[in-house]
């Protein structure tokens, strides 16, 4: 069984960002003020993070990452706030595609299967910048991908994580 607060994360619209590519010229890095955001959040929270993004395909199953990947390497570069993100990574999702009942749901079935297969009882949250999320759309807490993760929707993930909704 899997107890407490999750993040279930999308990368790309979320810890990068369109705004980013103007500064950095590069999109697919993940911008430190992101990552700075979610690592406040689960500071405040406690929280886990299970990876949701096709960024996943960088980690094990259990959420460790796979070295010399630039999933891990990205983190890494950004201090204690890319450090402490990848500590609390406990597992990714599955890439569920073909077994999805409906393909405008895909990453919302995905998210349902783990918090299924790990006996997942807590409060969470669905951080993304796309909407496929079915019947768990309640707890997205949509980016807009041409600014990222801001502390607007960071603070409305720490309501929501702690029930505050």
């Amino acid at each position: 069984m899997t107890t407490g607060p999750i993040v279930f994360l999308d990368v790309d619209g979320v810890l990068n960002s369109y705004d980013q590519l103007e500064e950095s010229k590069r999109l697919r890095g993940m911008a430190p003020k992101h990552v700075a955001e979610l690592a406040r959040v689960l500071r405040e929270t406690d929280a886990k993070v299970v990876v949701s993004s096709v960024w996943r395909f960088e980690l094990n199953d259990d959420g460790s990452s796979r070295r010399g990947t630039r999933f891990r390497d990205e983190l890494l570069e950004k201090g204690d706030d890319g450090r402490l993100v990848l500590k609390r990574i406990i597992g990714r999702t599955k890439d569920l595609w073909g077994k999805a009942p409906d393909k405008k749901s895909v990453r919302g079935f995905e998210i349902q299967t783990w918090r299924e297969e790990h006996d997942h009882v807590g409060s969470f949250v669905i951080v993304d910048d796309d909407s496929d999320m079915g019947p768990l759309k309640p707890r997205l807490v949509k980016t807009d991908n041409a600014l990222g993760l801001t502390r607007k929707e960071g603070d409305e993930m720490i309501r929501r994580l702690r029930g505050e909704s």
